[in-house]
Formats: structure tokens, C-alpha cells, sequence
């Protein structure tokens, strides 16, 4: 396992040792050509003269080609910079802008938003400013571009010389970030071309040298005079169009001195010529000056080359520690934990090994109420304390934001994984420095073994989160997997995709409706029917009422599902009405999310008027306990609904937490008494009973009663006795379809 952890870094060796064997072949080159130089020159000058240029036309390519290199160095560290403020994207201000600057080593940083505008910027400046059309800002912003790097160029406001580079965001905002030339410049001042020549005109026999551009104008040269005069003389003039090199003796104040032109190459492309003059009544002294050139030469090539290793090394090293450590806990991340779990699952030599995926499972809560800043401070001290707790037990990853992974080989049976888990308990027993008592981090810990049945991480971390997930419904903190984990989530996943199925083909009768009559009990009339969700699932079977609709709300598909039970009740009373039955009322049950919807009552007018129905012909039924949470919007929502001619009924009266005195400030029509209370009406128990309190009460408040439940004629004839006419149970139907519902109206009439 450490072996493992410890080749996820860069050895510095695998780039010191590459340096210096190209350092010991370029010296070696260098000698050779300087000692060849010296043994021939001694013979023959203009040879000797030939070689010193070759030496200085070499050394000036290099460095342009140096020169070169360096600015691609600048412009990968623009793009590092730029794939770093995508990674942390969330959340910008100024502060951390100019943290970001100095950390990715750049000078500026401003963030703008989709229009153009400067929302955020590392120096505080700028703030509000908005590129205009013609600017190179706003010719990147509507270029589509993602990412864009610019040439060194004046900004526009400050005047100073930058070089810019742009990224885009999924969303439109975008970066820009920008390197000055000045640190540019003075960084690249050792390789300009001046500078080159200054080195050259050092040399006591070197009269001069110039950098010759292709109109034959002195660009450059180690003696000022000769700056910016055009040669004229046809015989050098014509070599230099030919790309040849050409020599020849001449007088230079009084001083006779070997002239030489060659051309300087870049990549096989000429871009100038280089002319120098020795001075050649000293010749020995070239010797000395050649030797110190040669040296200078590997010294200037040792510090580019020390620079670009230093360059990719620490690259390399960022790279690695992004790619494979969590840089908020320094842990291995989860790119780390896959690679890592992926051998181990196909490693056959192990038998006992096991995951423990811990869970914070208030975090987030408390991340969002003390912010990010001390949420990052709490994860930082949780994984020091499960770092130092688990130590030498097995290797502890940072998952995500909230969750760590702890893997464990050392085991012998479950014993040893409570064991493990009570450690992993205790680490948060101690209250955070950052937290109240009453708000400290509740951990999760959900267990499973690898076997041979894993093939992949995915479905390992699958059913480790399935274990997290059934860790809702008992006392303990901690659990093993187990297959019937998997069965009860595989049973979820296929009832929600029947569920989405049913709302989407909208004439699909996996969900259902059937139709309980309301009747009463005086003339025994069906004065209407509760409309109840019904699931035949093609795979699973009847499915429960409860079951279905607690998973819809789970998995946030109570509104679609709601909004199509409705519907479909709305056009079941638009064929009754077109029977006859024009003051027949259906009630639909509603749950609290619809009713906190801004458009739900929208939404209900919006189905009467496609299926035609009359207000007067729907009956919208809610629990007791949905008036206990966000009592003041929903009780306004029901008073709209009332206002519109739709009647409200209060579903399983007496199983809440309502009182009937609370009962007149509700804005309900009908009151329905649970079953709970009819069920206690048995012969001879009239005396003990608080059913017909509860009628006459709600009577007094002016609302109507409807028994549910009703199963014997004992019940009926008490209910009926007390004053509650309307009733609906298995005593007089069962639910029915819609055929059949229909039929028993006929016969009823």
C-alpha cells in the first residue's frame, strides 16, 4: 500500500540526471570545436576568422530559438493559470483573485460576466469597466472561443505592456489573465540581440559586429556609429541576397581588420546576417578570447537549460499533486482512490478487504451557515483526526466535499470492521473548535467488503452509497452491505422509472385511478367519490399506495405525478357529467409540496378549463399535518381554491396535531374523520366514545363531516344517529374502477 502511495510522485532525479548528461555532451562539443578551431586558425587566419563567426552565429540562434521557448513558457503558464480559475469557477471575489494571482505566479486577474463587464480583478481596479466593440476584450467575448492567448500588447487603461490570455466559462462569463512584459523583458534581456553583440564586442580583437537585416541596414552593432548605415558595397550585398558567406580585408580607423558575413539561420529559415571584424595585428589574443566565448557559451546554455528544468519540474510536481492529492487535506483524492481500488479489486492474493465510506451527514447544512471558509477549516481538522486515529490500520482518501474513503486489508471478520467503524465514531465524539455543541458533525459510515463479484469501482462506490443510504431509517451510524440493501434500491430505481414512465405517456395505466363513493346514509345515494392512485408496475406487480407516493416525493416526482392523478380525475368527472351526473363531486388528494408551489392554483385552473369541468364538481382533499408546516401560505392558497367555487376537505381529522378549536381558522369546507376512530365503534362501547363530540364540534364550526372507514352497519347506524350523514368504507363499496363506478351510479339511481 505505501509502495503504491509513493509512486504517485516525481522524483527529482529523473531530471537532474538528464541535465547534466546534456550538459557534459554540450561542453564536450564545445571543446572540441574550440580546440579545433585554435589548432587550425594557427595556420591559416581567415579559417581562424570563418570559425569565430560560425561560434557567435550559433550562439545567437540558440538564443532566439531560447528566446522562443521562453515565451511558450509564459504562455503554458497563462493556460495553467486560466485551467485553474475553471476548476474554481463557484465562487470569485476580489480577495481571492489577488490570492490566486500570487499563488498561479501571474500579475493579473479580472473576472467578467456575459456581458463584457469586470466583475471581480485581483488589483481592485477596473471594477465595472466594459469592453467596448473594437477592443481585443470584446473581440474575445463574442468569438465563441474557449481559451485564447493574445501577443504582448498596451492596455488599454493603464497603458503598461501586457500579455494577455482568455478563458471562457460553460455559462459566458470569462477570465482574463495577464503577465507583464516588463517582467517579460527582464527576464529575456540576456538573450536580446544587443546584448549577444555586446558579449561579442568585448573580445580585444573583435573591431566590431553588427546584425545585418535583409535590406542590408546595420540593425544592430557593439559600435554606435555603425547603427542604422545601409551597405552599399556591391560584393557583400550580393552575398548576403545569396545567402553565402562572404569575407574581406578593409581599413577601420587606421586598424586592419578580417571581415566576415554570415547568414543566421532559425529552423532553417534566414532571418538576418552577422558581420564582424577581428582586428588581426593581434592575433594571438583570439586564442584567450575564443576559449572565454566558449565558456560563456556553456554557461549561458547551462542557465537556460537549469531554468527550463526547474520550469518543468515544478510543472510536473503541481501536475501530479492536482491529478492525484486533495490540496485542501493533502490526502490522496478520488482520481488516487480509483486507480488505487482498481488493482485491488482484481488483486486475487488479498481475501479481506474492505471500504468505509464516511459520510458527514449534516455538513453541508453546517457548511452553509458558517460558510465555506470554516467548512474548509472543519474538513482540514476531520481528516487530521481520522489521519492520526487510522494510522498504520490501512489508507484514508478524500472522496468529495463531504466524504472520505478508508481502506482496510488487515481484517479478520466483521468484528474487526465495528471495531474500525467505533474508531471512526469517535473521532468526531470531540466537539469542533468551530461549531456549538448542539451542531456537531454526524457521521455516516457505510461498510463493504470487496469480493469477487466487484469488476469495477463504480459498482463498489454504488454500494456504498446504497449503505450510506439505508443508514436513514435505523439508530446506529454504521452498517455492513448486504444484498437485500440492493434489492430494496434496485425495487426504488424501477418503480421511479414507472412512475416517470406513467406521467409521460399520460394514457399508460401503470398508475390508476380508482373510485370510492361517498355516500349518504340517509337515502343512500352516492353523492360522490374519493379518487385514490393506484400502481400496476409490469415488472413488480400492484405496488402500494404508500410505497409509490413515498418514493415520488423522494425522488422530487410528486408534482408531475400529482398534476397527472389530477387531470385524470378532472376527466372522469367531465363523463359523468356528460351521463347526467351534473352535481356529482370528486375529491383528489393533494400533498403539501403542490400546495406550495406559486402556480399551483394555476395549474388546477388550467386542467378545469381543458377538461370543461365544473368548480363546483371538484373536491381537493389535504392531511392534517400539512397545516402544521407553512400554515400562512397554504391556508391562503386554500382560500383561493375555495374562491374559485372548489370545495376543501381536511383528510384523517384526529391522527395530527390540530385541535378542534384551531379547526374555524383553517379554511376547509368538510372535515373527514379517520378511520382510526370509526374502527372503535363496536357494540356497547356508545358510552366510551368521542366520535359524536367530534361530529357535533365541527358541526358548531360550520363544516360538514365525512366518515371514512366505515366497515359494519353498527358504525353506520351510530354515525348516522350522531348527526354524520355522509360515510364511505367497505360497508358500502370497495374502490372502483371506472367502468364499474359508473355502473353502480346507474343502479343507484
Amino acid at each position: 500500500m505505501k509502495k503504491k502511495m509513493k509512486s504517485k510522485s516525481v522524483e527529482l532525479k529523473f531530471f537532474i540526471i538528464p541535465f547534466l548528461l546534456i550538459s557534459l555532451i554540450f561542453a564536450y562539443l564545445i571543446y572540441g570545436n574550440i580546440s579545433s578551431w585554435i589548432n587550425y586558425n594557427y595556420n591559416y587566419r581567415k579559417s581562424e576568422a570563418v570559425n569565430v563567426v560560425r561560434i557567435y552565429s550559433e550562439n545567437l540562434n540558440k538564443s532566439i530559438k531560447a528566446k522562443g521557448l521562453l515565451y511558450e513558457l509564459i504562455d503554458e503558464r497563462l493556460e495553467t493559470a486560466s485551467s485553474s480559475l475553471v476548476k474554481n469557477s463557484s465562487y470569485h471575489s476580489d480577495v481571492l483573485l489577488m490570492l490566486l494571482a500570487r499563488e498561479l505566479n501571474v500579475d493579473v486577474i479580472y473576472s467578467f460576466d456575459t456581458n463584457g463587464v469586470i466583475q471581480f480583478s485581483s488589483s481592485g481596479e477596473y471594477i465595472g469597466w466594459k469592453a467596448e466593440e473594437g477592443h481585443p476584450v470584446y473581440d474575445f467575448m463574442i468569438s465563441g472561443k474557449k481559451f485564447y492567448v493574445e501577443d504582448i500588447r498596451y492596455d488599454s487603461e493603464s497603458s503598461k505592456r501586457y500579455k494577455y490570455s482568455y478563458t471562457r466559462l460553460s455559462d459566458g462569463r470569462f477570465f482574463q489573465v495577464g503577465v507583464s512584459a516588463e517582467s517579460i523583458d527582464e527576464f529575456l534581456q540576456d538573450f536580446e540581440m544587443s546584448k549577444l553583440l555586446g558579449d561579442i564586442g568585448k573580445s580585444n580583437t573583435v573591431e566590431f559586429a553588427h546584425f545585418i537585416n535583409l535590406e542590408h541596414r546595420i540593425e544592430e552593432s557593439t559600435r554606435k556609429e555603425f547603427k542604422d548605415i545601409v551597405i552599399t558595397d556591391s560584393e557583400i550585398t550580393e552575398a548576403i541576397d545569396r545567402n553565402q558567406e562572404v569575407d574581406k580585408f578593409s581599413k577601420v580607423k587606421n586598424e586592419d581588420v578580417y571581415e566576415i558575413y554570415v547568414p543566421v539561420y532559425v529552423d532553417s529559415v534566414k532571418i538576418d546576417t552577422l558581420a564582424v571584424g577581428q582586428n588581426v595585428t593581434d592575433f594571438m589574443d583570439d586564442k584567450f578570447n575564443v576559449i572565454v566565448g566558449g565558456f560563456f557559451v556553456l554557461f549561458s546554455f547551462m542557465i537556460v537549460m537549469g531554468i527550463l528544468v526547474v520550469i518543468t519540474y515544478n510543472k510536473t510536481y503541481k501536475h501530479m499533486k492536482l491529478a492525484y492529492f486533495d490540496p485542501l487535506t493533502q490526502l490522496p483524492n478520488n482520481q488516487n482512490m480509483k486507480e488505487f481500488l482498481d488493482e485491488k479489486i482484481t488483486q486475487k492474493k488479498i481475501s479481506k478487504k474492505a471500504i468505509f465510506l464516511i459520510n458527514m451527514k449534516n455538513f453541508k447544512t453546517i457548511n452553509t451557515a458558517l460558510g465555506f471558509e470554516v467548512g474548509d477549516l472543519i474538513i482540514t481538522e476531520i481528516s487530521f483526526r481520522l489521519g492520526k486515529a487510522l494510522d498504520k490500520k490501512g489508507i484514508l482518501f478524500r472522496f468529495s466535499g463531504d466524504r472520505f474513503l478508508f481502506y482496510n486489508e488487515a481484517y479478520k471478520d466483521t468484528s474487526d470492521l465495528e471495531n474500525i467503524s467505533k474508531i471512526i465514531s469517535s473521532v468526531f465524539d470531540k466537539p469542533f473548535e468551530y461549531l456549538q455543541k448542539n451542531k456537531q458533525i454526524q457521521p455516516e459510515i457505510g461498510i463493504v467488503e470487496i469480493s469477487d463479484r466487484y469488476r469495477n469501482v463504480d459498482e463498489l462506490m454504488k454500494d456504498a452509497s446504497i449503505t450510506i443510504t439505508c443508514l436513514e431509517n435505523i439508530a446506529s451510524n454504521h452498517k455492513i452491505f448486504n444484498s437485500e440493501m440492493r434489492d430494496k434500491v434496485d425495487r426504488e430505481e424501477v418503480i421511479e422509472l414507472e412512475i416517470v414512465k406513467s406521467y409521460k405517456n399520460f394514457n399508460d395505466d401503470i398508475i390508476h385511478l380508482v373510485y370510492q363513493p361517498k355516500i349518504n346514509a340517509k337515502t343512500k345515494q352516492i353523492v360522490g367519490f374519493e379518487a385514490l392512485a393506484r400502481m400496476n408496475s409490469k415488472k413488480l406487480g400492484l405496488v402500494s399506495p404508500v410505497e409509490f407516493i413515498d418514493i415520488a416525493e423522494k425522488k422530487q416526482l410528486i408534482l408531475p405525478l400529482g398534476t397527472m392523478i389530477l387531470e385524470k380525475a378532472c376527466i372522469f368527472i367531465r363523463k359523468l357529467v356528460n351521463l347526467g351526473y351534473a352535481d356529482i363531486r370528486i375529491a383528489v388528494n393533494v400533498s403539501g409540496i403542490q400546495l406550495l408551489m406559486d402556480d399551483f392554483v394555476d395549474t388546477v385552473l388550467d386542467i378545469i378549463e381543458r377538461t370543461g369541468i365544473e368548480t363546483k364538481n371538484l373536491e381537493l382533499e389535504i392531511t392534517e399535518s400539512i397545516m402544521l408546516e407553512n400554515y400562512s401560505v397554504i391556508n391562503d392558497v386554500l382560500q383561493k381554491l375555495r374562491d374559485m367555487g372548489i370545495e376543501v376537505s381536511m383528510d384523517d381529522f384526529g391522527t395530527g396535531f390540530s385541535s378542534l378549536a384551531s379547526m374555524g381558522e383553517f379554511n376547509i369546507d368538510i372535515v373527514k374523520i379517520d378511520r382510526h376512530f370509526i374502527m372503535k365503534i363496536i357494540k356497547g362501547t356508545e358510552k366510551n366514545l368521542i366520535t359524536n363530540d367530534i361530529i357535533s364540534m365541527v358541526h358548531k364550526l360550520g363544516l360538514r363531516v365525512i366518515a371514512e372507514g366505515v366497515e359494519s352497519a353498527i358504525q353506520r347506524e351510530y354515525l348516522l344517529r350522531n348527526g354524520c350523514e355522509i360515510m364511505q368504507g367497505f360497508y358500502f363499496s370497495k374502490p372502483l374502477n371506472e367502468e364499474n363506478a359508473m355502473n353502480m351510479l346507474a343502479t343507484a339511481t
